[in-house]
C-alpha cells in the first residue's frame, strides 16, 4: 500500500481524535441562544426556552430532593467552553438538577456548561442585594477539566536530569 492510500485513511481517525469530548447538546448552541440578561428582563417571555449556559462554579447546595448550582455567567466559545473575559460580567443562575452532585468533583472555581430549559425566576441576596437569578433545569452537564498547572520551572531551569548546563564539568573542583 502506497502513502498517498494510507494517509486518506488514517486522516478521518487523526481528525476524530482532536474532536472535542464534550456531548453534542454542549457543542452546538440552540436556536436564539438566550442569554443570561435577556432572561433576567423579561423571565416569563422566556420560560421554557432551550439554552446552553456555562461558567464558573460558585457555590453547591445538595438538598433532600436536587442540587442546586450557582453559576457565574460566562461567555463560551466555539466548543462551548466558558472564556474568562476580565472587563465582562455576564450575571449568575442556578442550574437545578434533579440528583445528588459530590462537592468535591464540582468544586468551587471549576468551569461548567450545561444545556437545558429556563425553569423560573428565583430571588435571593447576595449580601443586602436582592438579585433575579434564573433557575436553568438541567438537561446536559458539562463539567470542564481542571486546566493544567505549569511548574514554577520554566526552561531552561528545569530541575535535572532535564536541565544541561554548558559549563558544568564532573571533575570541576580537580580539572
Amino acid at each position: 500500500m502506497d502513502l498517498r492510500r494510507l494517509s486518506i485513511l488514517l486522516l478521518p481517525l487523526l481528525l476524530s481524535a482532536c474532536a472535542s469530548k464534550a456531548p453534542e447538546a454542549i457543542r452546538i448552541a440552540p436556536p436564539g441562544d438566550l442569554s443570561v440578561k435577556e432572561a433576567q428582563a423579561e423571565p416569563q417571555r422566556f420560560i421554557g426556552s432551550s439554552l446552553r449556559w456555562g461558567g464558573r462554579i460558585i457555590a453547591l447546595h445538595n438538598r433532600a430532593d436536587d442540587t442546586l448550582l450557582e453559576v457565574l455567567a460566562l461567555p463560551l466559545d466555539k466548543r462551548g467552553e466558558p472564556v474568562e473575559e476580565a472587563a465582562a460580567w455576564y450575571g449568575r443562575f442556578l442550574v437545578r438538577i434533579a440528583r445528588f452532585i459530590d462537592p468535591l468533583v464540582y468544586e468551587e472555581g471549576r468551569m461548567i456548561t450545561v444545556a437545558g430549559t429556563l425553569d423560573s425566576i428565583e430571588r435571593r441576596h447576595i449580601g443586602q442585594y436582592e438579585y433575579r437569578y434564573p433557575v436553568v433545569e438541567a438537561g446536559t452537564l458539562h463539567l470542564w477539566p481542571k486546566p493544567v498547572q505549569d511548574t514554577p520551572w520554566g526552561p531552561p531551569y528545569e530541575p535535572w536530569p532535564w536541565y544541561y548546563d554548558p559549563w558544568y564539568h564532573p571533575w570541576h573542583p580537580y580539572y
